[in-house]
């Protein structure tokens, strides 16, 4: 297990805004860009997905926060459940 050594505010606040806030601002730009109603749910699924696992993979490779990632990847994949649900039963 990977300690999380203090960042649980900068987890949270990244996850929140990759998890909720994007799917908010992925649909103003799709009724902004006026996409079909095919396209619109496609893009706030993308956008309510979690980190990407590739983000632990950078992190270790650029000699960067390992441990932020690692949280950042847990906790956007635990809040994906809601946005997710949230973004299905939308749209």
């Amino acid at each position: 297990m990977t300690p999380l050594r203090g960042h649980y505010s900068w987890i949270a606040t990244t996850s929140i805004l990759k998890i909720l806030a994007l799917p908010v601002i992925g649909w103003l730009i799709c009724a902004t860009l006026g996409l079909s109603p095919a396209d619109t749910p496609v893009v706030l699924v993308f956008c309510a997905c979690p980190t990407a696992v590739v983000a632990y993979t950078m992190a270790t490779q650029i000699n960067g926060d390992q441990s932020l990632a690692t949280g950042a990847i847990a906790v956007s994949t635990v809040l994906s459940f809601v946005s997710l649900g949230l973004v299905l039963a939308v749209t």
